[in-house]
Formats: structure tokens, sequence, C-alpha cells
């Protein structure tokens, strides 16, 4: 028997949302916020308290794990905008997992898991960074059970596997601001898979098909204009995945690679949009398609040196989509890159010294569903030292890393279908971050 206890803490006293930026207020100053998320006092704070158990049993050739955790998270938040801008989130997470695993003619795991969230969501009035007049309040809850098998067979060279999990979940809201009926939400999913790999002498050829499915958040579901109740028009997404490739990364290899190419088709993809006052609201899109290909390679230089590269490109867009009196069909899915590129070159020598240098690119990228702009991509340097000491029987690794290291001018976060083209969110220059490490 393993058992394990897992706990951690997080206080995030202050952080300020800077908001979107249209262009002519970037080409002014980069550095500026929002003048409404400054007016507004646009910024948050968290409390989050996290302790899982864990156990592991083995007996005979079946292997038990169960696993119990608990999550509390306090927010506090500010939105650059009037009714309903503060919001006070008081939510509590809890579940349950079972895995049984077994070796055998068929090797297989079988699973249960439960998990339960509930969020006790209040909006205030706000005037100016001050809390004044409720507008609402409401107890949200997400039941989730779940059983799923998994099983494998080797047959000389030919590897087969197959899957299938059963979801039932369970939505509903009461709240207790505005008296209103009870609303309840029941989605039952049966999601199958099937994978294929083919042993040759020197590469493994895999194809695989999967169905999945997400339901809304209830962050999303509980945007609406008025700000009471739930979204009853937003669905939850549908996709099946199609892949196929090949690599070699069984072989002890100087250079391994994996190559793969994909197509997930999507129904009811959830899509934001932006109102004229700022609130931010979800819809379904009809049908959506991601097409493309991830390619993996790493290797050895030397003893002590080491490469990983990888890469996607893709096309990703909707293929049919019509909102309101807008058809976006055809049209470019937004805020995902055409083509995104990681390369880490890592040193390390006999004395402990390690130097990882990285080079991160990523494509350009729509930030709207009219696809009318376009964002450029970028280009990044990293670099980040360390050492690790030994000093009391205790590990300590001081670190120092160089971000954006030629102080490239970039956007790391694009507000998607921003209301007045404020889709912009300058992303920070050359910085520098250090500290400390302990392992006990």
């Amino acid at each position: 028997n393993k058992l394990q206890l897992i706990a951690n803490f997080l206080n995030s006293p202050s952080a300020y949302d800077p908001g979107g930026l249209n262009l002519d207020e970037v080409k002014n100053n980069r550095g500026e916020g929002r003048f409404r998320n400054i007016q507004y006092d646009a910024s948050e704070k968290v409390k989050q308290y996290k302790v899982g158990l864990s156990l592991s049993s083995i007996i005979r050739k079946i292997q038990l794990s169960n696993s119990v955790y608990y999550n509390q998270r306090l927010f506090d938040g500010k939105l650059p905008f009037g009714s309903g801008g503060i919001i006070d989130l008081n939510r509590a997470f809890w579940g349950y997992q079972l895995n049984v695993n077994a070796q055998g003619y068929l090797n297989y795991d079988l699973g249960f898991s439960y998990n339960n969230q509930k969020d006790d969501r209040q909006r205030f009035f706000n005037d100016e960074g001050i809390k004044t007049d409720q507008v609402m309040g409401q107890n949200e809850n997400y039941e989730n059970t779940s059983l799923y098998f998994f099983g494998s067979k080797s047959l000389r060279k030919l590897n087969f596997s197959i899957g299938a999990r059963f979801e039932n979940n369970v939505i509903s809201l009461d709240s207790y601001f505005k008296p209103s009926e009870k609303k309840i939400r029941r989605i039952n999913s049966f999601n199958p898979s099937v994978n294929f790999l083919y042993e040759f002498d020197k590469i493994d050829v895999f194809a695989n098909f999967s169905s999945g499915y997400e339901t809304p958040t209830l962050n999303e579901l509980s945007a609406t204009s008025d700000q009471i109740g739930f979204n009853d028009n937003l669905k939850n997404i549908k996709s099946n995945t199609f892949e196929i490739g090949f690599s070699n990364f069984k072989n002890n290899n100087v250079i391994n690679y994996s190559i793969r190419l994909f197509n997930i088709s999507t129904v009811n993809e959830i899509t934001p949009y932006q109102l004229n006052d700022g609130l931010v609201l979800y819809s379904n899109a009809g049908k959506t398609t991601k097409r493309g290909a991830e390619i993996e390679f790493n290797g050895k230089i030397s003893d002590q040196l080491n490469f990983k590269y990888t890469g996607s490109v893709g096309n990703y867009k909707f293929e049919s989509f019509k909102f309101i009196e807008n058809d976006f069909s055809n049209n470019v899915i937004p805020g995902i890159p055409k083509s995104q590129h990681v390369l880490k070159i890592k040193f390390k020598n006999k004395s402990n010294y390690n130097l990882i240098v990285g080079f991160k690119s990523v494509g350009k990228m729509f930030a709207d569903n009219a696809n009318e702009t376009e964002i450029n991509g970028y280009n990044l340097i990293s670099v980040k030292m360390s050492k690790k000491l030994n000093l009391f029987e205790t590990n300590i690794i001081p670190f120092i890393s160089i971000d954006n290291l030629f102080n490239e001018k970039y956007f790391d976060n694009i507000r998607i279908n921003a209301f007045g083209s404020r889709f912009y969110e300058p992303a920070p220059g050359i910085s520098l971050n250090g500290g400390l490490k302990l392992n006990l």
C-alpha cells in the first residue's frame, strides 16, 4: 500500500486587469491600461485551498487506486462596467475516483469517478470601483458521475485498444436574490475510442478514433444579458477526432520523432462575444473542423547537450455558423494560431550547471468571427540558468531566467470578438526572473 497526501495554498491578493486596447491606443502607448478599466478599478483577488488523499494497493495482479480531493476557491473580481460589475464567488469542489488495473490476456482499466462543484455567485453594482447594490445571487451546482473502461491487447506486432466512457451530468441553478423556478439540466454522454498500432522494424504506424463532449462551464452558463439565471440556449460541445501517424519513440535512437495528422469535427463549439457595456456572453457555433499536423523531434547532440522540438500547423474553420444577422460559415476560427513552433536546447554538465535556450514562434490568427482583423505572429527567445546545490541534505536550486530576450513587441492575450475592436493586450518586453527551488 502507498498513501500520499497533497496540499496546496494559493493567495493572489491583487491582480489588475489592463483591459483590451484598440490599435490606435496601442500605437500611442503600449503600456497603458484601458481608461474604462482604470475608472472601474478592474482587478481580482483569489484565495484557493487544495487537499488530496491518494491510496494505491496491489492485490495479486490487480492494482487499485483510490483518490479523494477537495478544493475551496474564493474569488473577488471587478469588471469595467456598472450593473453586475463586481463578482463575489465562493466555489467548493470535491470528488472521488477509483481505478482498477489488471494485467492478463487482456490488459484493462476499469473506473468510476464522482465530482461535485458548488458555486455561490453574487454580483453587485460597480460604482467606479465601489461595491454598492446587489443585483444577483444564486447557487449553481455541477454534478458529474462517470464510468469508464479501457482495454488493450497485443498480437505479435499489432497492438489495439478500445475504450468507452459514460458520463451523467446534472447542472442546476437556484436563485435566492430574485426568486424564480429552480433550473435543472441533465446531460448524458457515451464516448467510445478505438486505437491501432503496428510495429515495423524501425517505426510504429498508428491510427486513432475517439468521440468526446464538453459541457458549458458554470461561468459560461451564468453569463446572461440580464445577469440572472442560465443561458438556456447554450448547448454542450460534441466532437469526433481521427488521427493517423508514425513514430520511432520505442527505439533508443539518437533522434526520436513523431508525426501525426488530425481531423476534429465539432458541433456546437462555444464562442465568446462582447456587448457594448463590456459584458462577455457566449453562443454556439454550428459546425467546425480542425485539420492539421503535429510534429515532435527530440534527441541527443552530445552527453551534455540535447534538444526538443514540437510544432503544429493547421486549418481551423467554421463549416456553418450563423449568429443574429451574420453568416460566418467558411471563416477561420479566431484565437487559434495557424502555426506554432517550440524549440528547446538543454545543456547540463557534471557540476550540475543547467542552461536552457528556448525559441517560440507563433503564427498569425484572427481576432473576430468575421475575420476582419488579423493579428501578426511573433518570435521569442528565452534563456534560463540554474545550478543544483546540496546543503544540509537539502537540494537548493537557484535559477535566473530572461524572457523575450530581444524585446519583441507582440500581444500575448487577444480578446476574441471584443466590442469596439479592443482586441489587443500588449505583452511585456524583456523581463528578468529569479528564485530558489527547495527539494526537502
